[in-house]
């Protein structure tokens, strides 16, 4: 016999991404995933030339249910706010091997050595991933189907 683990109310409105569950560490710190302080510098291998073994910023993001789609904006910050003056934060791109499909509840972790999905390198400079979860049978098309969470703030450096 099997016993019912039955679920109520609507999956499509179930939170897969808590507000607070996307963060960056230490890419070597893989013992305890730690958080890195707000505004934490890194500095990174010259563009194109680090390799596993470097330590560069990690973006960790705990599911709380499986999503079909996560996208992570890399937006520069001035003065640890967002640049800009509109309401929404301008990314300069993506992660390189970022957006993440078909994605299982949990962790999952994204080493970051600057390099853009477009295949070119941020600047070095200031800041903060935003990271978004399509909920289930959500519509990508439809900004209140994605769940939003933000992280702390990065400096990023280049070595000489």
């Amino acid at each position: 016999m099997m016993p019912y683990q039955g679920l109520t109310g609507s999956l499509h409105k179930a939170t897969v991404l808590p507000r607070d569950q996307a963060y960056i560490y230490p890419s070597n710190d893989m013992q305890n995933f730690a958080r890195s302080p707000d505004s934490f510098t890194y500095t990174v291998p010259k563009a194109g030339t680090s390799s596993e073994s470097d330590v560069v910023p990690a973006l960790r993001i705990n599911l709380a249910l499986g999503s079909p789609l996560v996208r992570v904006d890399i937006v520069p910050l001035s003065n640890g706010t967002f640049a800009g003056t509109n309401a929404t934060p301008k990314s300069i791109g993506e992660p390189f091997g970022l957006p993440s499909l078909v994605n299982n509840r949990g962790n999952s972790s994204f080493p970051w050595d600057g390099k853009l999905q477009s295949g070119s390198y941020a600047p070095a400079g200031r800041y903060r991933f935003v990271v978004r979860a399509l909920r289930l049978f959500g519509d990508a098309s439809k900004p209140e189907d994605w769940d939003e969470a933000t992280t702390q703030s990065l400096t990023l450096k280049y070595k000489q």
